[in-house]
């Protein structure tokens, strides 16, 4: 799958693109004020979760229950990529601590098991 391929894949799986339409290069327009963003979904759910960040201006006429789901949607992100830096810190460790080859790649097999069980559980709570 080609890089275009993959982030058309991830844009369609990104829950927030119902609340903005598409338009030209990387800007998005938000449904609920019609305010035109530069920087993409990742800006929007800024916009839409009215978190101080990045200098998005919070919207003013986006409903409360969107709030609530696009900051659940930032704090998932953001618990996903912590566990990633885990993921690869523990990695590194355990190759480290074991120089046979052989118990490098169980050992690289077993943490695989675990990243898969936290990603179904991530996509089925998103």
């Amino acid at each position: 799958m080609t890089n275009t391929q993959l982030s058309g894949v991830l844009r369609e799986r990104d829950a927030c693109w119902e609340y903005c339409d598409k338009l030209d290069g990387n800007k998005v327009r938000c449904r609920f004020c019609h305010k035109v963003l530069n920087g993409g979904i990742s800006r929007l759910k800024f916009h839409l979760s009215q978190i101080p960040s990045k200098g998005v201006n919070p919207c003013t006429k986006v409903k409360e229950d969107v709030i609530d789901k696009v900051k659940a949607i930032i704090s998932a992100k953001e618990e996903y990529k912590e566990f990633q830096l885990l993921k690869r810190q523990r990695v590194a460790e355990l190759k480290q601590e074991y120089s046979n080859d052989r118990t490098k790649v169980n050992l690289e097999q077993q943490i695989g098991k675990q990243y898969e069980v936290y990603v179904n559980y991530f996509e089925d709570h998103n």
